[in-house]
């Protein structure tokens, strides 16, 4: 019987495992580390949703919300990383975002949102696949605070403030298709 359980168990395990990190090859995944000069672990906030607690989410809330259920069911990973920073850095963020911008548009990410002011830069990119949205990635850069934010599955834009609701991100707040 021990046996038997231990190779349940195993079995389990790796399964767990290949669900939690098969966005990793998803074409909507980016990997921050690539890019950034940050370190997550000094992340003021960190928020790493992936299977199957997003499907325990999208299930929770069929009742409550069918078409945000329905979204998440959809979803692979939501991972968001929020950074304090001093108004000294928001010059050389910015030029990191300009960089990861380049990065990002020469890897078919398409920018369908860019904010310019005095002291913010906000992009929004979305990366598609035979006309299907397959990522969402959010930076953002204030005199106080950088954001980075990458939603990874088959994404429905109407749904997207929804998520950032759900799951308190107001930077997706903004996330809406007119």
């Amino acid at each position: 019987m021990k046996t038997i359980i231990i190779f349940l168990l195993a079995g389990l395990s790796g399964v767990l495992y290949a669900q939690d990190s098969d966005y990793l090859e998803h074409p909507g995944y980016i990997d921050f580390r690539d890019f950034l000069n940050f370190n997550p672990e000094d992340a003021k906030t960190e928020i790493e949703i992936s299977n199957p607690l997003l499907s325990i989410v999208a299930d929770a809330s069929k009742d409550e919300d069918q078409e945000l259920s329905s979204f998440l069911k959809g979803l692979k990973l939501i991972k968001v990383y929020s950074f304090e920073i001093d108004s000294n850095q928001v010059r050389d963020i910015k030029s990191q975002i300009d960089r990861i911008d380049s990065k990002m548009q020469k890897q078919h990410w398409n920018r369908f949102v860019r904010v310019r002011e005095k002291d913010e830069v906000t992009n929004i990119y979305l990366k598609s696949v035979d006309k299907t949205i397959v990522g969402l990635t959010l930076l953002s850069v204030n005199c106080t605070e950088t954001v980075f934010i990458n939603i990874v599955g088959h994404i429905n834009l109407d749904s997207v403030s929804k998520l950032g609701t759900k799951f308190n991100i107001p930077q997706l707040d903004s996330v809406k298709v007119q």
